[in-house]
């Protein structure tokens, strides 16, 4: 512990209290994570004459690795179920949702910077006809048209 500051042109001086102050501080922090980490298995009883009874504690939740800070002797293990998990890239085309074939494969996906001037126009043209087609209309069927009973006074009379 330090008792007094040192001189201030004494370096080792203060090389050495910056040392017992850092391992004060790691003291200070080790001893207070331990008894945040463990509950209290006795509680005092709140009426004098009374024995205070033991607090049940519940079992502690089964961790994936039996150690949580890795440590230069003590590594963490590999996670094996890497393997199994699902792939991050699915097997079917992003064009078409349809599995068996990649999107630059698919038929629905073409670049039109590839296509020479005879299929561009040829493209142009069938994107127009779609256009132009005029879809046959329903026909309309004749409705009868029932004139509703007024069975109230208007009231304009």
């Amino acid at each position: 512990m330090a008792t007094r500051r040192p001189s201030d042109v004494n370096a080792e001086g203060w090389y050495t209290l910056a040392v017992q102050l850092d391992q004060n501080r790691a003291t200070d922090e080790a001893f207070q994570a331990s008894s945040r980490s463990r509950p209290a298995l006795v509680q005092p009883s709140s009426r004098p004459g009374l024995l205070p009874m033991s607090k049940v504690v519940p079992p502690l939740q089964p961790s994936r690795f039996s150690h949580r800070n890795p440590t230069p002797g003590n590594p963490v293990p590999m996670d094996i179920d890497t393997a199994r998990k699902a792939k991050s890239v699915p097997d079917a085309c992003r064009q078409s949702g349809k599995l068996g074939h990649w999107a630059k494969d698919c038929d629905l996906w073409f670049d039109v910077r590839y296509l020479d001037l005879d299929e561009l126009s040829a493209l142009v043209e069938d994107q127009l006809a779609a256009l132009d087609a005029v879809l046959p209309e329903p026909e309309d069927e004749p409705v009868e048209q029932k004139m509703p009973a007024e069975d109230f006074v208007s009231s304009s009379e």
